[in-house]
């Protein structure tokens, strides 16, 4: 029963932070960003393991305030043994910050972890991140590079 609801809040959460990204917009014009991302994931020990991803990101672009625009993203990871999706909550244009769910997926034991993470970015289609991955087998620390290209998704009509 943990199992299932870990799921749903994580569901929630995810759900929470599209609803949050939209009320900041008016037009639902996003700017669309796919591509490539590899990290070196640390465990408190210092016990390195590489990953690589994809992730797509979007942004609100209609209505930037500040030094900045709100967006989220969706990614999935592949590590030895598990495999991730997660998504964002995102704040930033050129320097940034996100955070939101993640859920993991353990070959080897096969167990269904869930968590947190938060990350510092910069970025110019070519970027660099800081990565914190709080979950319920350990804390992870997860510098990594990412390359995101431009998609042409014009303005999108969003349910809510």
């Amino acid at each position: 029963m943990k199992k299932k609801s870990s799921s749903i809040r994580i569901i929630i959460i995810f759900l929470v932070s599209v609803m949050f990204s939209k009320l900041y917009s008016q037009n639902n014009e996003i700017l669309g960003f796919i591509g490539p991302s590899f990290h070196f994931n640390f465990d408190k020990g210092g016990k390195m393991k590489f990953s690589g991803g994809l992730e797509f990101s979007g942004w609100f672009v209609d209505n930037v305030r500040g030094p900045g625009c709100l967006g989220f993203d969706v990614g999935i990871e592949f590590e030895q043994g598990k495999i991730r999706l997660y998504s964002e909550a995102q704040y930033g244009l050129i320097v940034g910050a996100s955070a939101g769910p993640v859920l993991q997926y353990s070959f080897s034991d096969k167990k269904i972890c869930t968590g947190f993470q938060t990350s510092v970015w910069l970025s110019i289609f070519l970027g660099g991140e800081i990565r914190g991955r709080f979950m319920q087998d350990g804390i992870y620390y997860s510098p990594g590079v990412f390359v995101k290209l431009p998609t042409n998704l014009g303005t999108i009509r969003l349910p809510f």
